[in-house]
């Protein structure tokens, strides 16, 4: 293993980028808009295409192995994720991003791919010693054998192999919905090329990435810019899943643009309480009874919200929030029908 000289600046820039991300608001940041990203999709439709092409005899023309944008698989933890130039919002919200101040993975140099947790890289922190992670471009795949996983702060220095290296950075921990000032690293060395066509069977890759997009009833009195988490001050805590979510779900940005609108409803929940309108609360909670106790009264959080979702497959079923405001232990239940996810019942203690 060789100390990282230039990369520390490098994994400095990330670090720094995903800083500011996160740390618009008192929580995590999602006030992106719900979108498909055409250049990750067509990533997957690719490597789908790749490796399908089994028992290709060796008289065939050889792949020639290329570097660039690609589709990061590691068969432990069963993630399957496109990864593109860049790691900004624009990048980071639909795929893993490739630090543009490093290189490519390969058979040399050294290469950083970042993305947020409670997302493509929510079970990194899962993968042991030896464990393989492979990156495929077209018809060729690098396959990196994992050397370790550390838990290390923002900008610290890193040891890494000499040469042909895969860093995995991602914040820690890996369910955390606040800014955190801690990192997850895993590190890995290259060790062979092999033909794409070899990993998998078709039938396990996914054709696109999960999405979840939700409609939430509003009445016209809320405005539905001021019901995200970046407009208002919240204390967020953990993520945690219930049912039967598929990994691939897990391991994307699903889980976040879930909780995007979940977090539209407790917003919503708090604005009509504020103002003492009973009407609102119908519109997003119907045939729930108004919560009396905390109406016509500023509310103010007092306690890290916790947040489960309950999955079925790919298929979002319901959303429970629980959280402390003005002292009061307040729960609220959603569930998703037919597109629509809404109020259903809530509890305070």
């Amino acid at each position: 293993m060789a100390k990282l000289g230039n990369f520390h600046r490098a994994r400095l820039v990330a670090g720094i980028t995903l800083l500011v991300v996160a740390a618009v608001g008192i929580g995590y940041p999602i006030w992106w808009k719900l979108r498909s990203d055409q250049g990750a999709q067509r990533l997957l439709q690719q490597y789908r295409s790749e490796t399908t092409i089994a028992g290709r005899s060796s008289t065939t023309t050889a792949c020639n192995a290329s570097t660039g944008p690609g589709i990061l698989s590691i068969p432990s933890i069963g993630l399957i994720a496109p990864v593109q130039q860049g790691v900004d919002d624009s990048v980071l919200n639909v795929s893993i991003g490739h630090n543009p101040s490093t290189s490519w993975p390969g058979t040399t140099g050294t290469s950083l791919l970042s993305a947020h947790d409670v997302s493509f890289f929510s079970r990194i922190d899962e993968l042991k010693p030896g464990q393989t992670i492979t990156y495929s471009v077209g018809c060729a795949s690098y396959v990196f054998r994992v050397s370790k996983g550390v838990v290390t702060k923002v900008g610290a220095p890193i040891d890494v192999p000499a040469n042909g290296s895969l860093i995995l950075d991602t914040c820690w921990p890996t369910n955390a919905l606040w800014y955190t000032s801690q990192r997850y690293i895993v590190t890995a060395q290259y060790v062979s090329t092999v033909p794409t066509s070899s990993l998998a069977k078709s039938g396990s890759v996914p054709s696109q990435l999960p999405e979840v997009v939700l409609h939430v009833n509003l009445p016209s009195g809320l405005d539905p810019a001021g019901l995200s988490l970046s407009a208002n001050s919240q204390i967020m805590g953990t993520l945690s899943f219930d049912g039967t979510p598929a990994s691939e779900f897990i391991q994307s940005n699903a889980p976040l643009q879930f909780e995007a609108s979940a977090l539209t409803l407790w917003f919503a929940a708090i604005h009509t309480l504020e103002a003492n309108q009973p009407t609102w609360w119908n519109t997003f909670a119907p045939g729930v009874p108004y919560p009396t106790r905390l109406a016509g009264t500023p509310l103010r959080s007092t306690g890290a919200l916790e947040v489960t979702e309950q999955v079925d497959g790919t298929t979002p079923v319901r959303a429970t929030l629980s959280g402390s405001l003005n002292g009061v232990q307040v729960t609220l239940s959603a569930s998703v029908q037919s597109g629509t996810i809404a109020i259903d019942s809530y509890s305070l203690s």
